[in-house]
């Protein structure tokens, strides 16, 4: 156990370094984007990043989770032929469909132009966007899949890091509008795919040298079990970025821009801790070890909350001189920013529910929960955006991950997973001791002792 405790820090480690240092960058074009851009052009930009999102869960089949929760489970026997045949397979599939998608969108892009002209302006420059959020995206589950998360650490560092030069360039140069601005994303996701190539290479050359494929994994993984995970995972990418359109329809763009601002502020921050990232493939590798589960669940869960409650106290206390000081004219997004952060204490109540239905294979359970899920989301959007509006928005999102978070509990529990007993949020146990010993000299490796490796 000791050994997974050590895993699951080195992992969290990476990723929390990566996600720090993507903190910092982040800030700083989220910075001078807001204060370069008009509001309006800033709210078509926030538009413009949910269409990856909506394109890639139809291409994708939104298979990609369940991909990497069976090339963790296939590790842990090594069934490399296994993992060969899903990556083959998924990749021939949702490139087809990708290439799909781009040619009815681009005979159904004149229906829209009267309502949303952008997206017949940036049509091509929107293909090149999602096709490189694709790979992305596949690189960085790839090498989770793996436990690579250093490697992981640097294609997420990487993007923004190239992001962020760029901007600054176009600052003191030719200056920044909406249209160099979405190029620079553009370029930055495909410097990303060449540094997921070169830190891949060795993982996929491996995997192509494993043997040959006596099956179709594709077709074996969805006639199993992944047929409940298609049509949801489409319905939940349109859902996931519903709120933007509808505060685009019953509001305006500017407020399209303060509802990004507020997400994106959140975004930051909850990315400090990414635990769920790090246990998601561990917990699939160990599913059979009740004891080892629970374990990993409780002790991330109680550092997670800890985390939620530091960082929700801090926002409550600055947020408003801070938005004051650095972009005055988005001050109306303070209280909105206070009530979203709440969402870090559900998300520190439900980590690992995910993973563990996941592991368990009951995308069935979690089709059915989503149809719920998906009626209630829109119903409880459509009430509140309508009569309150932005704020209205926001505690929506609140009282729908609640309730979600319940009904998950409630099932666990009656299946006997995971037994979870409250004291021990409160307990200070010899892995807690463990826990904070790498800690503190992961700090002292960090500023004062590089040398040393534990």
């Amino acid at each position: 156990m000791a050994g997974v405790a050590k895993k699951i820090f080195k992992g969290t480690a990476a990723l929390s370094l990566s996600a720090n240092i993507q903190t910092l960058i982040s800030l700083l074009v989220f910075y001078i984007l807001v204060t370069e851009l008009q509001i309006a052009d800033y709210g078509v930009l926030v538009l413009l990043f949910t269409v990856p999102g909506i394109v890639l869960g139809i291409a994708g089949l939104g298979l990609i989770e369940l991909i990497q929760s069976e090339i963790a489970l296939a590790r842990g026997v090594g069934d490399f032929k296994k993992i060969k045949g899903l990556i083959k397979g998924y990749l021939g599939l949702s490139l087809f469909l990708f290439t799909l998608v781009v040619v009815v969108s681009f005979y159904l892009k004149s229906y829209f132009v009267e309502d949303y002209s952008f997206i017949s302006v940036f049509y091509y420059p929107l293909v090149l966007f999602v096709f490189g959020q694709y790979f992305v995206n596949f690189f960085i589950n790839l090498l989770k899949s793996f436990e690579e998360f250093a490697k992981v650490a640097i294609i997420e560092v990487v993007e923004p890091l190239f992001r962020a030069f760029a901007l600054v360039v176009m600052l003191f140069t030719v200056g920044i509008n909406l249209e160099n601005a979405f190029v620079v994303y553009i370029l930055s996701k495909w410097v990303a795919i060449l540094f997921g190539i070169i830190l891949s290479a060795g993982t996929t050359i491996n995997i192509y040298r494993s043997g040959t494929i006596t099956q179709n994994e594709i077709q074996y993984l969805i006639k199993r079990h992944g047929k409940w995970m298609i049509l949801r995972n489409m319905i939940d990418q349109l859902i996931a970025n519903a709120p933007a359109w509808l505060v685009n329809h019953f509001l305006t763009t500017s407020e399209v821009a303060l509802y990004g601002v507020a997400r994106k502020i959140f975004s930051i921050f909850s990315k400090v801790l990414p635990v769920q990232s790090v246990i998601f493939p561990i917990i699939s590798k160990n599913i059979h070890n009740d004891k080892i589960i629970s374990f990993i669940i409780q002790k991330a869960r109680k550092y997670y909350m800890i985390f939620s409650i530091s960082i929700i106290i801090a926002v409550w206390l600055l947020i408003d001189w801070a938005i004051i000081v650095v972009i005055p004219e988005y001050f109306a997004v303070s209280l909105l920013v206070k009530i979203i952060f709440l969402k870090l204490i559900l998300d520190a109540i439900g980590l690992g529910q995910k993973s563990i239905l996941f592991a368990h294979r009951k995308q069935k359970f979690q089709f059915f929960l989503f149809l719920y899920g998906a009626v209630q989301r829109i119903i409880l959007l459509i009430i509140f955006i309508y009569y309150w509006g932005l704020v209205g928005l926001v505690i929506s999102t609140l009282i729908h991950t609640s309730i979600l978070i319940m009904i998950k509990r409630i099932y666990i529990q009656r299946n006997s997973w995971i037994k979870f007993d409250l004291l021990n949020y409160f307990k200070f146990d010899s892995y807690d001791k463990l826990i904070l010993k790498k800690i503190y000299l992961r700090f002292r490796n960090l500023f004062f002792c590089k040398n040393y490796d534990y």
